[in-house]
């Protein structure tokens, strides 16, 4: 009997290893999603992320927890984002970001530290260079940009009296201002 069993022994433990080795390969049911980059996270059943409509990714960057691109859905809003990236950290400066405005495909979100000031009424303060600051720029000086007329100077000074521009390519958000307009004056504007 001992023969018999040392016999078949060797092809016993090449099954025992197959089948340890077949469940280590085995890929995680297709409704998990691992996050592994993120500290604290943990799987999340596939239906409660975003995808469901149309997606968007955004960049979520500055006073962040995890700064990076994110998917949303259509029509998520800037607070979603910055929950995503694990929310604002301590030095943010709360109360600068409009966290209500929704989000655009490709759109940046810089958070802002508690250290920038904002005098005026959140308008930023920076030294001349020549460029036209979109923040506290007079109507008559959006109007010296190519493409801008009394209009689009109007919606710029509407949009940033409700949200201010953190980056230049928040212009493209008020409307009328989309990126061949943008292209045009790219180099003569700053926030």
């Amino acid at each position: 009997m001992n023969k018999r069993i040392i016999k078949f022994l060797p092809a016993l433990i090449t099954i025992i290893v197959a089948g340890v080795v077949f469940c280590c390969v085995q890929e995680k049911p297709s409704g998990i999603v691992i996050t592994e980059d993120l500290p604290g996270t943990e799987e999340t059943p596939a239906e409660k992320l975003p995808g469901s409509g149309q997606d968007i990714w955004v960049y979520v960057s500055g006073c962040v927890r995890h700064p990076g691109v994110y998917r949303l859905e259509a029509g998520a809003r800037v607070f979603e984002a910055v929950e995503m990236a694990g929310g604002m950290t301590e030095d943010a400066g709360e109360g600068i970001l409009n966290l209500a405005q929704e989000l655009k495909d490709g759109q940046q979100i810089c958070v802002p530290s508690g250290e920038q000031t904002y005098p005026e009424g959140n308008k930023l303060q920076e030294a001349d260079d020549g460029r036209i600051n979109i923040n506290t720029a007079t109507e008559a000086e959006l109007m010296s940009l190519p493409g801008i007329g009394k209009v689009k100077a109007g919606s710029i000074i509407r949009y940033r009296e409700v949200t201010p521009f953190l980056v230049i390519e928040d212009i493209m958000n008020v409307q009328g201002i989309k990126e061949e307009a943008f292209r045009k004056i790219k180099d003569l504007i700053k926030v």
